[in-house]
């Protein structure tokens, strides 16, 4: 007869199963709290770059510390917040650091955490291309980017664009997308791409599939000295796309944007004269527009809600999360416009050094939009960047806080009762390139060099 053998639950073993259960639970607690250590909650820290290094802070200016380091020229956080996508130049990395980023090098794209450690390279190593910034769709699986051989010279060649999925390495599952004039759209799951070809054609598709024509003789630069792509942008929410085809008529320099709704009904949505940029509100239901006078602000059915004088072709406009307001940068101030209320509240004035307007249509294929927002994902605050001696405009009076050394200030705006922009609070000083709160979806933003 054989012995019988007491299981593991047996009375005799259960306060030892209890332990290493216990254990085992412990462990994997401390695992899902270190993914956000130290002290993060996954939804709220600031990040920026300093020295070719990433550096993340809390909102309340505490817990400042490094993430990443190894010229790292880019990056944007994923839409929960719970990941990074860095671009590390394996060249020799710019000595200037830009308040948004640098244009196509030497780099290689790669995934981390919030809180950095492991990083997983999206893109063949070692392939010696130059490469963008890598923009995430809406759900948070798939970055878009471009990628070029350097010339003789040095310089980009023909820009190849790219959709790889954010949890495969090196390369594997990412997709070639058709030769676009322009940045292409990608819709908000991330499934559809659409692109205008160097022939005029709107093309639409799944990501690596054939894509399909959906219109002909479609505009690819908007009229005026500056040149602008006119780009194809999906709507937020509906699956409606928009394109810009030049108006018929004696009226030089009006452009027409045409929206084609997700069931292939075609409609003109509006008219616009000396036409720059449009992008869509993050909700989708109005569209900004800027001329070479002003910005218009329209309705998704094509109707104007207001309008208000700015000249500056480099000004750049940051929706907020809710849509319920527009930051504007400005070489020499920012602007807050409270769209339901129609108002326009002037913030800090100082220099700021904008991106310059393209000056030629051979650089339309490399403009790019921000990767990141500085408004915070409950749209309640917003961050700028100020020089010492920069005012805030509602109380020029009172200097703003600052600290000793050279860089600028990092504050943070809350919009306090009746949505009142607060006064700013330091919570770092230093240098401050890239600076990101929440991640931008291009169909919301403008275009920069």
């Amino acid at each position: 007869m054989h012995e019988r053998r007491a299981s593991f639950t047996s009375p005799a073993h259960r306060p030892a199963a209890r332990w290493i259960i216990t254990l085992l639970l412990a462990a994997l607690l401390g695992v899902a709290l270190g993914a956000c250590s130290p002290g993060h909650t996954g939804g709220s820290e600031i990040g920026f770059l300093r020295g070719g290094n990433l550096w993340e802070i809390d909102p309340d200016g505490s817990n400042l510390h490094q993430v990443a380091s190894g010229q790292i020229i880019g990056f944007s956080w994923s839409p929960d917040h719970h990941q990074i996508v860095l671009r590390m130049s394996n060249g020799k990395a710019p000595a200037a650091p830009h308040l948004f980023g640098f244009n196509d090098l030497k780099s290689e794209l790669g995934v981390t955490s919030i809180d950095g450690g492991n990083i997983m390279q999206i893109t063949p190593p070692n392939s010696g291309l130059l490469r963008s910034d890598a923009w995430w769709d809406g759900s948070g699986n798939r970055l878009l980017y471009r990628e070029e051989q350097p010339g003789a010279d040095g310089q980009a060649g023909a820009p190849q664009w790219k959709l790889s999925q954010a949890d495969q390495p090196a390369g594997i599952a990412r997709k070639d997308l058709p030769a676009t004039i322009a940045l292409p759209a990608v819709n908000s799951a991330g499934s559809l791409i659409a692109s205008i070809d160097t022939s005029g054609q709107l093309l639409a598709g799944a990501p690596g599939s054939p894509a399909q024509v959906l219109a002909t003789n479609v505009a690819a630069i908007l009229p005026g000295p500056a040149d602008y792509p006119a780009r194809p942008l999906w709507q937020p929410g509906t699956g409606a796309l928009l394109y810009a085809v030049a108006s018929a008529g004696p009226t030089p320099g009006e452009t027409t944007l045409v929206l084609r709704a997700s069931n292939g009904t075609v409609r003109p949505l509006l008219t616009v004269a000396n036409l720059q940029q449009y992008a869509w509100s993050p909700d989708g239901q109005m569209l900004l527009v800027r001329t070479a006078s002003d910005y218009q602000l329209y309705s998704a059915s094509g109707v104007k809600r207001f309008a208000w004088s700015d000249t500056s072709s480099v000004s750049l406009p940051f929706w907020s999360p809710d849509s319920r307001f527009i930051l504007i940068l400005a070489p020499d101030s920012t602007l807050l416009v409270n769209v339901a209320a129609r108002q326009r509240l002037p913030l800090l004035n100082g220099t700021l050094a904008l991106p310059p307007a393209p000056d030629n249509s051979s650089a339309d294929s490399f403009l790019r939009p921000a990767t990141s927002s500085p408004w915070n994902a409950a749209s309640t605050a917003l961050l700028l960047t100020g020089e010492r001696g920069s005012a805030w405009s509602p109380q020029p009076d009172k200097p703003l806080p600052a600290a000793s050394g050279s860089g600028d200030g990092l504050y943070l705006v809350a919009l306090g009762p009746h949505n009142a922009p607060q006064f700013p609070t330091l919570i770092d000083w230093g240098e401050h390139a890239s600076v990101a709160w929440t991640t931008l979806d291009p169909n919301c933003a403008f275009l920069l060099i």
